[in-house]
């Protein structure tokens, strides 16, 4: 209900907090031991979170789980994808093509609701129990499909294609925009809260990193489709562009 309140704008009786944690010590600290996403929530409780919308996996960086999913639902080329990780962050050092040529080779293929949804719908219902028992609430989220794009890419290889072969570039967000929409009308019918968050970094803290027209013209259509399944419910559609827009 407070929730509810503070999305809608209206005074809730207090102000909520929110966060974003990927903090090993926090997690060992207050959230105890046993299954992850219980622990996640367990640690979200007990630091005085009322909001999130991350698991956060010591082990595992979320970039690797990234990259098995492109494999999964985009049936892209398994081998020669390499993750580097230092300093509790992680990159892809190594991709199975290093110009346009091999990027042509290795385009990923539309994903599928139906198995998504084998992978997506059951998950969220147990993110939702487990964070509900500590009455924490846990939002959706999905990847903007040009910041997906670029991550699958390369953002030097994606930047050149925008100019160079254009169509490589549709379609790559053609793809992550389809697995974005996929997610969203999925959370849509199983929400864990009325509100979706979309991570789409296309600008820093002096501007835009791609053309307004490049905007306009491309991305603006693709969010309008993911945002639309969310808004179709009457919940709430947040978007992050990671800067200045």
């Amino acid at each position: 209900e407070r929730f509810v309140k503070t999305i809608k704008f209206e005074l809730p009786d207090r102000i909520l907090t929110y966060d974003f944690v990927d903090n090993r010590e926090l997690l060992e600290t207050y959230g105890g031991k046993g299954d992850l996403i219980e622990r996640n929530a367990r640690m979200a409780k007990n630091i005085g979170l009322d909001v999130t919308r991350y698991i956060y996996d010591p082990v595992n960086h979320w970039m690797g789980p990234k990259i098995e999913n492109w494999i999964r639902f985009f049936g892209v080329n398994p081998d020669k994808w390499e993750v580097s990780k230092k300093g509790g962050t992680a990159w892809i050092s190594k991709r199975p093509f290093a110009d346009l040529k091999g990027l042509e080779k290795n385009m990923p293929n539309m994903p599928q609701k139906s198995e998504m949804e084998e992978w997506y719908k059951p998950a969220i219902k147990k993110i939702k129990e487990i964070y509900d028992e500590y009455d924490v609430v846990f939002i959706g989220a999905v990847e903007g499909p040009c910041t997906d794009a670029y991550t699958y890419a390369d953002m030097e290889l994606f930047c050149g294609a925008i100019y160079e072969a254009p169509e490589l570039v549709d379609h790559l967000m053609e793809c992550t925009c389809r697995f974005s929409e996929i997610i969203a009308e999925i959370f849509a019918e199983n929400p864990s809260a009325p509100l979706m968050f979309m991570g789409e970094d296309v600008a820093g803290k002096s501007g835009l990193i791609f053309s307004p027209s490049f905007i306009r013209k491309k991305l603006l259509p693709l969010w309008k489709r993911i945002a639309k399944p969310i808004k179709d419910k009457d919940f709430k559609f947040l978007f992050h562009s990671d800067g200045k827009l």
